[in-house]
């Protein structure tokens, strides 16, 4: 093997690892049991965007807390899956010649 291949084996590794941790680190399982069973099978920020303002403003303080830190965990799940993607598509183009 050339050092070049190696060099990109161990970058996509990285990038793979990065994508396993960001999937360990911001997990649906986290969020409360009533945001799985209230948004079906929708995303939590479609569910908050579906949501009316006053059936928002009626949540305790603890389930806007929660609602917040899904919409939170969901949008750093896309972004390490994005990243992550983006990298290891990058190096695979650039490593194919």
């Amino acid at each position: 093997m050339k050092p070049a291949d190696i060099y990109l084996t161990i970058i996509i590794g990285f990038f793979l690892c990065s994508w396993g941790i960001g999937e360990f680190l911001w997990r649906k399982s986290k969020d409360a049991g009533w945001i799985h069973k209230a948004k079906g099978k929708k995303s939590v920020s479609k569910y908050r965007e579906s949501m009316p303002e006053q059936k928002f403003e009626e949540l305790s303080e603890i389930e806007k807390k929660q609602l917040i830190a899904a919409i939170r965990n969901e949008t750093w799940r896309i972004v390490s899956r994005g990243v992550s993607s983006f990298f290891i598509i990058m190096f695979l183009i650039t490593g194919v010649e």
